[in-house]
């Protein structure tokens, strides 16, 4: 994987994360990118430019809650790629409920004596950045973003970390 993206696992380029681990027949090794990564993987093409302007977020205070702590729709960057002669500006949008790590609680039932789902939902208390670091978390995300569709080619398949909050999340409900 480090030869493939060429990622430099001392820098923190690339690192792993394993699911099931217990479990041979299900277990899977999931290669994780650092966010400077892409970064370098986008210049290396020689045909890459950072956007000049930071990212762009929408508000809406009546969305402010716990699962929000800022009221934060959406996040928005750009990167430019050259390509036929010219400099195209690459944009990607995302969504603060499509990123954010927000799991539903689970608690023990008394009259079926298990644990189930309550249809109540939490920030995930284990991913604390997105809690304090919101924008930071949710710009990375959307940096990485598109970067992937800028260059799909040398990012398809790969994923953040950020990224895999939300994928669990998504299994799990």
């Amino acid at each position: 994987w480090c030869e493939l993206y060429g990622a430099n696992p001392f820098v923190k380029d690339i690192y792993f994360f394993v699911f099931d681990a217990k479990d041979p027949e299900k277990r899977r090794v999931v290669p994780v990118l650092g966010v400077g990564l892409y970064s370098k993987i986008a210049a290396r093409t020689g045909n890459y430019r950072p956007d000049e302007h930071p990212p762009r977020f929408v508000y809406d205070e009546t969305l402010k809650s716990p699962l929000n702590p800022t009221g934060m729709v959406s996040c928005e960057v750009s990167v430019n790629v050259y390509s036929h002669g010219e400099w195209h500006k690459v944009t990607s949008r995302l969504k603060w409920e499509e990123r954010a790590p927000i799991k539903e609680i689970w608690s023990y039932d008394e009259t079926e004596r298990k644990r189930k789902p309550s249809g109540r939902f939490e920030l995930d208390p284990k991913k604390s950045n997105w809690r304090t670091m919101g924008e930071t978390m949710m710009a990375k995300c959307t940096e990485v973003d598109a970067i992937r569709k800028a260059w799909p080619n040398e990012t398809s398949g790969s994923y953040i970390a950020e990224e895999l909050d939300s994928a669990q999340t998504i299994e799990g409900t």
